[in-house]
């Protein structure tokens, strides 16, 4: 999923890139786009990389020379950082609103920030959070689905290592990373000068290779503490013997 990033008069920007056929009454958009071009438009973060531009006629199904001029786009996490409610509409497109949904499964891939309002102005930084907060979608997401068939029976699950997950609920993104990655050697042996970094920095070091056993090891813990119920509840649901016959739905 991507977005428009040019002047548009359509309200809704948000683009989906599909690789599969949809029902003849769903427009297909962009039939033509090439999958390099499909992953640049869906990870083009404004904060980290350029916008992809494409000529018109590349990406539609129409004669060449037919249509004129270029359109952008910009990372879906702009508009659908969860893409969860986006993902349940797409299953009832694909497969008609009788088709049974046995399980819904949505990942958390990030950390939600605290925010503090002010009488003033808020900083680019709080708006970007509050416009590309992932957990907003999941509280109507969990509320939606019981009617969906099968109806009434509990099918959503969302796994997030968040703050409130790993201890004091009160700590706010930042020191959680922070907290976690004194765990790791690389990070502990430099405390006061990493005491410094800000967000990014600190999420650079977690995109390090050498981080990976210490988040893995955090997760498993996570995992025992806090998730293994519900955890053991979505592996029922998927392993059920008649999970052919339902759709099985997974956002990240």
């Amino acid at each position: 999923m991507t977005c428009r990033a040019d002047e548009t008069n359509v309200a809704d920007q948000t683009v989906h890139l599909r690789s599969w056929v949809t029902p003849g009454d769903v427009p297909a958009e962009y039939p033509k786009i090439k999958i390099w071009q499909a992953a640049r438009a869906t990870s083009a973060a404004p904060a980290y990389f350029q916008r992809l531009t494409c000529d018109l006629n590349e990406l539609v199904d129409v004669p060449e020379g037919t249509v004129n001029g270029t359109v952008s786009f910009i990372d879906g996490g702009m508009v659908e950082n969860n893409p969860v409610l986006e993902l349940m509409s797409e299953a009832i497109l694909t497969y008609g609103p009788k088709r049974k949904v046995g399980c819904i499964v949505s990942l958390g891939t990030g950390i939600p920030a605290k925010l503090v309002f002010s009488k003033g102005a808020l900083p680019v930084g709080d708006v970007i959070s509050m416009l590309t907060n992932s957990e907003k979608p999941v509280r109507k997401a969990q509320s939606l689905s019981l009617p969906l068939p099968l109806n009434g029976v509990p099918k959503f699950f969302r796994f997030n290592l968040s703050a409130p997950a790993v201890g004091d609920s009160t700590v706010d993104g930042k020191m959680m990373v922070k907290s976690l990655l004194q765990k790791v050697k690389p990070y502990s042996e430099g405390s006061e000068k990493d005491a410094k970094l800000n967000y990014a920095e600190l999420f650079k070091k977690m995109d390090d290779w050498r981080n990976l056993t210490a988040l893995r090891t955090m997760t498993e813990d996570w995992i025992k503490k806090t998730a293994r119920p519900e955890l053991e509840k979505c592996v029922g649901m998927l392993t059920a013997k008649d999970w052919q016959e339902k759709t099985m739905l997974v956002a990240a």
